[in-house]
């Protein structure tokens, strides 16, 4: 039989604010026909095993009318969701991809996805390493060592440098980034403090992760208990923000051609 079960995650309704499941999605229950597919040239078909949900689908979920600030593929309402993930390819008419290949790459939130020759994407997927496999579950390359893992490896041990002893504040603590580079930290030698969003994460900081210190940003004050670290972490936080604030402000003054800014 070669007619399969294709449920799959639509956006029903553009978010305001924090999405809601019932409000702004729907799981639609689809098949598709993968031995009758008449594949083009280049085109595959894949099998999702594992989705990475990450926070950055909800800047894709915005409505294009309104989102003037433009990054990547923006998702139409009746449209299936797109992520990152690892899947197997079923079926190919592609000459960089046979039948059973792992690859990592973007994919509906569904369970089979049609890569199409016209697909930004199309080129973008590589390949699961499966002699890793032997000694790392394949969920971990759906995430753990893809973009997250290096984004923090990266941006501690090559752009910051740490040595045995220092401090580090680490904010969104709680989150794939922030967890990894807590404990990277933590197998460095430093004391690492971290800040989440609720009571909840800081538990699960302190006692999960091992975090020398942790605290709820919502109740209380950076100052009242880091203060040594305070005016490098607000120095490097107000220069971030400073900076993309005023590119933006740029890049739209030449529309308004009046602009007040008060700081």
């Amino acid at each position: 039989m070669t007619v399969k079960s294709n449920k799959g995650v639509i956006l029903k309704a553009y978010p305001k604010g924090i999405p809601e499941v019932d409000e702004n999605f729907e799981l639609t229950h689809r098949t598709i026909d993968i031995e009758c597919l008449n594949l083009k040239e280049n085109e595959f078909v894949l099998r999702n095993l594992y989705l990475s949900i990450d926070p950055y689908v909800r800047v894709t979920l915005h409505d294009p009318a309104l989102n003037f600030m433009k990054h990547g593929k923006m998702i139409s309402t009746g449209q299936v969701i797109s992520g990152l993930g690892v899947s197997e390819v079923v079926k190919t008419n592609n000459p960089n991809y046979k039948v059973g290949d792992l690859v990592y790459g973007p994919i509906g939130w569904e369970e089979y996805s049609h890569i199409k020759s016209d697909d930004a994407s199309v080129f973008s997927f590589m390949f699961v390493n499966k002699e890793l496999l032997k000694d790392t579950p394949l969920s971990y390359h759906a995430s753990f060592l893809r973009f997250g893992g290096l984004t923090s490896y990266t941006s501690l041990i090559d752009i910051g440098k740490p040595k045995e002893g220092e401090t580090i504040y680490v904010s969104t603590a709680a989150g794939l980034t922030g967890q990894l580079v807590g404990q990277i930290a933590k197998i460095k030698g430093l004391r690492v403090v971290g800040s989440t969003g609720s009571d909840e994460k800081v538990d699960f900081l302190l006692n999960e992760l091992k975090f020398d210190a942790a605290f709820n940003y919502k109740k209380l004050i950076l100052t009242r208990h880091y203060p040594n670290i305070v005016q490098m972490v607000l120095i490097f936080i107000m220069i971030t923000l400073v900076e993309k604030l005023l590119k933006w402000l740029w890049n739209i003054v030449i529309d308004l051609h009046v602009l007040w800014l008060v700081v």
